[in-house]
């Protein structure tokens, strides 16, 4: 008997801005703050958290430093969310 391969594929992707923003609520922290102590503007981080910049791994290392959350874990999602794009950029017809 063979075994039989499974594989997650999910049609969507979520921007690492949307963990990003879940956490700071979660834990009760200020953008203006968080982004002084990651060493960006406020307007870099807001761009973030809307999805409209990406976590480049300076970031997501500064993001661990302060949140204690994995760069990793920021490089991953931002990956994620970079080739769930591509994808749909790629299907999409003329």
């Amino acid at each position: 008997m063979s075994a039989v391969k499974q594989t997650f594929n999910p049609d969507y992707a979520v921007h690492p801005g949307a963990i990003l923003e879940e956490t700071l609520e979660a834990r009760g922290l200020t953008k203006k703050d968080t982004a002084s102590r990651c060493g960006i503007s406020a307007k870099h981080l807001n761009q973030i958290l809307h999805g409209k910049a990406p976590v480049l791994p300076d970031l997501a290392i500064s993001l661990e430093r302060v949140l204690g959350v994995a760069a990793d874990l920021w490089t991953n999602l931002q990956c994620q969310y970079d080739l769930h794009q591509a994808r749909v950029g790629a299907c999409r017809v003329p």
